[in-house]
């Protein structure tokens, strides 16, 4: 089976799992996830009328299945790893996201090597700082 084959049998096999097993219907979608100093093609599993779900990492399950780990193992785990990221997520006001005046004391900045990072950085706000060091 290629990666295709796989990223689109993984898909359909979970959502019947989790369907079958009475828990809450959900949308499965593929997107790129880039973070520093990684990046990899997710599938992310949102119970329906819901705007949080859960990421997994789909190139990490497919190197696993070329390295021998059979498919229906694969589908238990991703089944039970999104069975766990829904009951342990937290509820979320998505809206206060965008409002800066709540979402203010909650940002950070990250001190990140722009030579390692330079493709994400080209696709993101950032500023180069200069540090000296003395000694």
């Amino acid at each position: 089976m290629d990666y295709e084959q796989f990223r689109e049998q993984l898909a359909e096999e979970v959502q019947k799992n989790l369907y079958e097993k009475g828990d809450v219907d959900v949308n499965i979608t593929f997107n790129h996830v880039e973070k520093m100093n990684e990046s990899y093609d997710a599938m992310t599993v949102t119970p329906e009328g819901s705007n949080v779900g859960v990421n997994l990492n789909v190139d990490a399950f497919f190197e696993a299945y070329e390295d021998g780990v059979s498919f229906d193992e694969i589908v238990e785990r991703v089944t039970a790893t999104v069975e766990k990221g829904i009951a342990d997520s937290p509820a979320i006001d998505v809206s206060m996201l965008t409002d800066y005046e709540q979402m203010k004391d909650k940002l950070i900045m990250e001190v990140v090597s722009a030579e390692r990072n330079a493709d994400l950085l080209a696709k993101v706000p950032h500023r180069k700082a200069s540090i000296e060091v003395s000694e």
